[in-house]
């Protein structure tokens, strides 16, 4: 799988993953760089309902899980601070 990204406006980031045709890996980690590790982000991804929050510093060490069960296929999400 591969994966790219673009910074938005308002602090928000749009990154997308690609599964190519031939790729047997359904899923990635990725680790975010650039975070502040003690600020609260609100990820969400385009194809499920509802979001998921995680600390700068989760996204940076543990990294954030990326499945694509299609081949091939893509998938679209946002990550954004959450202002205190």
């Amino acid at each position: 799988m591969d994966a790219c990204s673009s910074t938005g406006r308002k602090q928000v980031r749009h990154d997308q993953a690609f599964r190519r045709p031939k790729n047997p890996d359904e899923s990635l980690r990725v680790k975010l760089h650039g975070l502040a590790p003690d600020a609260d982000y609100t990820l969400t991804d385009f194809d499920m309902v509802g979001a998921t929050r995680a600390t700068g510093r989760e996204l940076m060490n543990a990294g954030l899980s990326i499945a694509i069960k299609s081949q091939p296929g893509a998938v679209v999400f946002t990550y954004k601070r959450k202002v205190r």
